[in-house]
């Protein structure tokens, strides 16, 4: 009888030993996927502003009529990105240029203060705006003389409208929350907070799964 209440003591107290060494295990990997998943966030406060836009595909209006860009660069997202990226940046401030597999561009500005954050970064954009237009006019006005001498005529119309109302070459995907400047969280908060509510997690549930053994050996 002895022996069987050792016994039980025994693997009881490995269950314990178990469950915590599971905790631990849990909250390091909750660590290393909260210090991965946060890698872009600044360890102190600062302000924000970001813009998402793509620049639109310039073959879409002389689709079929590729002969009519014959010889001619036509920027995309990439070097438009690239441009931006050869642009001084403003004392004070830090600034990241993303170009992803979806051909998005994102432009991050971040500082102190929150006013030359945000006239640093719309004043960027729109520098990258006014490049693109001049060449987007300057590319298509020869698109427009190449149909014209080749007969083109319905592919002609929908260039010459394009250039007639200065069409913009830029989808701006986020142009809601723009221009206002806002505040980043802290990176050592979100990893604190990310580290209680883990702990307070893996507890919660060990302590369950203890009430549930002790239930089922009774």
């Amino acid at each position: 009888m002895i022996n069987d209440n050792n016994k039980d003591c025994c693997r009881s107290k490995k269950g314990v030993a178990c469950r915590w060494l599971w905790l631990a295990l849990g909250l390091v990997g909750l660590m290393v996927i909260a210090i991965a998943a946060t890698s872009g966030l600044p360890w102190k406060p600062v302000y924000e502003v970001r813009y998402e836009f793509r620049v639109r595909n310039f073959r879409k209006n002389v689709e079929g009529h590729e002969y009519a860009l014959r010889n001619m660069d036509a920027m995309g997202s990439y070097g438009l990105s690239r441009y931006m990226e050869a642009q001084p940046v403003d004392d004070g401030l830090t600034r990241k240029l993303k170009y992803d597999d979806t051909e998005k561009i994102t432009l991050c500005v971040r500082g102190d203060d929150s006013a030359a954050v945000a006239q640093y970064a719309a004043k960027l954009y729109e520098q990258a705006l006014d490049t693109l237009q001049r060449f987007g006019d300057t590319l298509f006005a020869h698109v427009a003389e190449v149909l014209r001498e080749n007969g083109e005529e319905e592919a002609l119309v929908a260039v010459e409208t394009d250039l007639a109302s200065h069409a913009n070459y830029v989808d701006l995907l986020n142009g809601a929350e723009l221009p206002q400047a806002h505040k980043t969280p802290s990176r050592a908060a979100v990893l604190l907070w990310s580290l209680v509510a883990g702990l307070l997690f893996a507890v919660a549930v060990c302590v369950l799964k203890g009430r549930r053994k002790d239930n089922e050996g009774c």
